[in-house]
């Protein structure tokens, strides 16, 4: 008599109780990571309330990013104003009528920023939570570099009005000043700002002079054109960098 041939299936091993698990808990595994790459792809995961530094390393894997040092923390809390005159209060020292107000609009759209600076060899990563909650920049910074970010710019009916900056060095500096100039129809208006540091790394708002334009402020690959200086408790420039910025970015060379 002829033997009866097994089905092909029949002769596939059957599986333990603990293989049965173990392939069970391997599919889980990949679905929920399959599950986490499509909402981390299509940017719900960035409306999930994680800490902010799982935020921002989920931003440097999405981006193929090297993970980065965390260097500084920054936010719009600690921003210093430079008004017209020259002086530098702070969120509680204001007195003129008009200045509040012009306050009051920019931290009502500025006053959930925070910012994670990640720095690796070569390499500063931005990460602003608030407006955009994503990695805004990846600028380039070695040893000695000064590095900006142009956040945002406040205009209002007669031009540009407020401008965040974030700068970050780790010259040992004491003191930041920037001068942004904005190139406009009738002519180019000029920003300055300034605070006091301790680490290299700050926030500080450029507000809106009556100054001219430095003639070295040349319009080549933007219409922002900003210089920073970073000086020591004496006053000495240890580091400076100017040239054209772009809005939501640094340097464009």
């Amino acid at each position: 008599m002829k033997e009866k041939r097994k089905a092909p299936l029949a002769r596939i091993p059957r599986l333990t109780r603990g293989q049965k698990l173990a392939r069970n808990l391997i599919c889980c595994v990949l679905l929920a990571a399959l599950l986490f790459a499509g909402l981390l792809y299509s940017g719900v995961i960035s409306r999930v309330p994680l800490p902010l530094e799982w935020r921002f390393r989920l931003a440097e894997r999405s981006a193929l990013l090297q993970p980065s040092e965390i260097v500084a923390g920054l936010s719009m809390e600690d921003a210093i104003y430079w008004d017209a005159d020259g002086e530098f209060p702070t969120l509680d020292e204001w007195g003129d009528q008009d200045a509040t107000a012009k306050w009051s609009f920019a931290h009502s759209q500025f006053r959930d920023a925070r910012f994670l600076l990640g720095r690796s060899p070569g390499w500063l990563h931005i990460y602003e939570s608030g407006f955009l909650n994503r990695l805004t920049a990846a600028l380039p910074a070695g040893p000695g570099d000064v590095s900006a970010y142009l956040y945002l710019i406040h205009f209002n009916g007669d031009g540009p009005e407020l401008a965040p900056l974030v700068v970050y060095s780790d010259l040992p500096a004491a003191r930041v000043e920037a001068e942004l100039a904005v190139r406009g129809e009738d002519g180019s208006t000029v920003l300055r700002g300034s605070r006091e540091t301790e680490d290299g790394a700050c926030l500080l708002i450029a507000g809106r002079t009556e100054e001219e334009t430095p003639p070295e402020a040349v319009f080549e690959k933007s219409g922002y054109w900003l210089r920073v200086r970073l000086m020591d408790e004496n006053g000495a420039v240890l580091g400076e960098r100017s040239g054209n910025v772009e809005y939501g970015g640094g340097w464009t060379e």
